[in-house]
């Protein structure tokens, strides 16, 4: 098979089309909810459960991630994947009908209960359904199927809930994760049952003695969640009520660590744990300035929120291009870990730039170009340690994707819980809005020295890869 192969070839279209349905759906999910929601609490009247609708979704994913990790690997994708996307729908449906703020937040459950499935099927697809060569290109149009949802979704959600009602945001976006399930049904079914047909470098999925029950991952995934709750919900109470969460939150969040994410992720040890340390700090670095740039331009250099939302644009429009470049960085000898310290890298710059900005006189126009840095440097240092861990992965596709985006919604919680804290005590000062660049900036810097532990071999070490070209 020729290197250069495309996603979209024949034997590979129908399952690329579907998982890129699929992960546009858990996005559209994610950004039009944000724009429905200040008429849903108006209509409702639960202004109280507010913040509440985003945390759900964030602690239910933690839930779902852990579990679902597994779960793929001993009983494979297909009825996995039905089993979320029905919690997934159900929870959208849930949340259209509802009579009430707390019922939206129980539909919001459902829902992060079934993104967490639908993201470990889309790294397990990916991972078990494209050979090494195309792989690389299929992580990045799994990362493009982010670009639109981000760029229409606030908007078009914003036109449907001022001319019809915030309920139809949900009902509309019900229907298209089963109509990618259906496209990818049949795919993914002769990838459960023949592992390395059809001329495919696959990996062959076995149970391993050693690995987490689901069980024993849900008591996990609980425990991770109460700890990163407890972060979440500090920075919203007064100062002792917030020590008093934050204490209590801790154990929590080290015993969910130490059952949900591989041994020696607090050591960051070679291999999965040093992948898993880098999504985190990555993360915090990235979502974190990401959230409170806009807060930062119209609080301290008085911006339009138009102009601040053109800056997030310009992020993700870097972050697509950005999640290109490993595959032709890898393919041209470049090591996984020196792309992965090129993206932390550019996050660091980018992060200088907009910090500047924000914080002192530096021209606003600047900002959009410093944010486009930051994109290019998180598309291209995700993918890349999203195409690590894939290869590197033993048969354990699920499991180690499942692990990498738990990490990724650790260092989201973590860095945004600090920056919230620090807002919350500090106002929309310069001082304030300085600690939010500062979490961001440690995150970025322990992003880059996390890259020298990325495994020396730098080739795909599946011991379990057939390959049949």
């Amino acid at each position: 098979m020729s290197s250069s192969e495309s996603v979209l070839a024949p034997r590979y279209r129908v399952l690329a089309l579907g998982l890129v349905t699929l992960v546009a759906a858990a996005a559209f999910s994610r950004l039009g909810v944000s724009t429905a929601l200040p008429a849903a609490a108006d209509e409702l009247g639960g202004l109280a459960l507010y913040g509440w609708v985003f945390t759900a979704f964030t602690l239910a994913n933690v839930v779902g991630l852990a579990v679902a990790g597994p779960i793929f690997d001993r009983y494979g994708i297909v009825r996995p994947l039905a089993v979320g996307t029905l919690s997934f729908a159900g929870g959208l449906l849930v949340s259209t009908v509802a009579p009430s703020m707390g019922v939206v937040v129980l539909g919001r459950v459902l829902q992060g209960l079934g993104a967490g499935a639908l993201s470990v099927a889309a790294y397990s697809a990916i991972g078990k359904g494209f050979p090494d060569e195309v792989r690389p290109k299929m992580l990045a149009l799994n990362a493009s199927a982010f670009t639109v949802p981000s760029l229409v979704g606030p908007v078009l959600a914003g036109l449907v809930a001022e001319n019809l009602t915030w309920r139809w945001v949900f009902a509309v976006l019900a229907p298209l994760a089963p109509v990618a399930v259906l496209l990818v049904r049949g795919p993914l079914g002769r990838v459960d049952r023949e592992p390395a047909d059809s001329g495919r470098a696959a990996l062959t999925v076995t149970a391993r003695s050693d690995a987490p029950t689901p069980l024993g991952r849900l008591g996990g995934g609980l425990a991770l969640s109460a700890g990163l709750g407890a972060a979440l919900v500090a920075p919203n109470l007064p100062a002792w009520p917030a020590v008093v969460a934050l204490v209590m939150g801790v154990p929590f969040a080290y015993l969910g660590v130490r059952r949900v994410l591989p041994p020696g992720t607090l050591g960051v040890r070679r291999g999965l744990p040093t992948n898993v340390v880098f999504a985190a700090a990555l993360s915090t670095a990235f979502f974190t300035a990401d959230l409170f740039i806009p807060l930062a331009l119209t609080s301290l250099r008085g911006t339009s929120a138009p102009l601040a939302g053109t800056v997030l644009t310009a992020g993700i429009i870097g972050w697509t291009v950005g999640a290109y470049a490993p595959a032709r960085l890898v393919k041209s000898g470049m090591s996984k870990g020196a792309v992965a310290r090129l993206g932390a890298s550019l996050v660091i710059a980018g992060l200088v730039v907009i910090a500047a900005v924000a914080l002192s006189h530096v021209p606003v126009a600047i900002a959009a170009g410093g944010w486009v840095v930051a994109g290019l440097g998180a598309g291209a240092g995700f993918t890349t340690n999203s195409l690590a861990v894939l290869d590197d992965a033993d048969g354990a596709v699920g499991s180690a994707s499942s692990q990498m985006e738990l990490g990724n919604q650790v260092g989201v919680a973590v860095g945004t819980g600090l920056a919230s804290g620090w807002v919350a005590a500090s106002g929309t000062s310069t001082a304030g809005l300085a600690g939010v660049f500062l979490v961001a900036g440690v995150g970025a810097l322990l992003a880059l020295l996390v890259t020298t532990r990325f495994a020396r071999d730098e080739q795909p070490r599946h011991s379990s890869i057939q390959t049949q070209y």
